[in-house]
């Protein structure tokens, strides 16, 4: 299986900093505090996405679905089924 990039989800908070942009090379956000930046959630309304490859597009509970215990593990599909149940973040206090 190829390696899967999902975009960050950039969250502006009032104790943020502008760290995050510079570490992650990611230009026009100089003037926001981004607090935290999600590389992986499942939360709901908060979800990420795949950049690039065969599932560009796909939210990560569509990817689970598609590629099941190929892509958690089949006692965690079995547990969790499609949730994805960590939430990895950066943060920048």
């Amino acid at each position: 299986m190829q390696p899967i990039k999902f975009w960050p989800i950039l969250k502006e908070t009032i104790w943020g900093g502008c760290k995050i942009p510079r570490i992650k090379h990611i230009s026009g956000l100089e003037n926001k505090l981004i607090g935290e930046s999600r590389e992986i959630s499942g939360l709901e309304g908060c979800e990420s996405v795949v950049d690039g490859g065969a599932y560009d597009g796909k939210s990560l509970s569509q990817l689970i679905d598609a590629l099941k215990g190929k892509l958690v593990d089949e006692e965690n599909y079995r547990c969790f089924g499609n949730r994805f149940p960590l939430l990895i973040k950066f943060i920048d206090a």
